[in-house]
């Protein structure tokens, strides 16, 4: 199942950033590689784009990938990666 949430919040000497968000109860491989997929459509679209992947569980192989990847994870209300998934994004050139 795939949710989109929009919300800008803007400030002054902080940049926009977008979330490439994929959402499922289980969390597999392929929620990660789609969100991945997106955000690199949107970097090349120009916008500073993270992607993130949110449910309620993550399969071991959807946890791994999302690390290797450098993905914001999200579960219980609880986010890891999310410092690594930033300074990817904002290291990464749009192509």
């Amino acid at each position: 199942m795939i949710s989109f949430c929009v919300g800008v919040r803007q400030h002054q000497d902080r940049p926009e950033i977008w979330l490439a968000m994929e959402v499922s109860a289980t969390v597999d491989k392929g929620d990660v590689e789609r969100a991945v997929n997106r955000a690199r459509l949107l970097t090349k679209a120009g916008l500073l784009a993270v992607p993130a992947v949110a449910g309620e569980e993550f399969t071991l192989g959807a946890g791994q990938l999302a690390m290797q990847q450098k993905v914001l994870l999200l579960q219980n209300g609880q986010r890891l990666n999310w410092q690594e998934a930033l300074e990817a994004a904002l290291s990464s050139p749009a192509d």
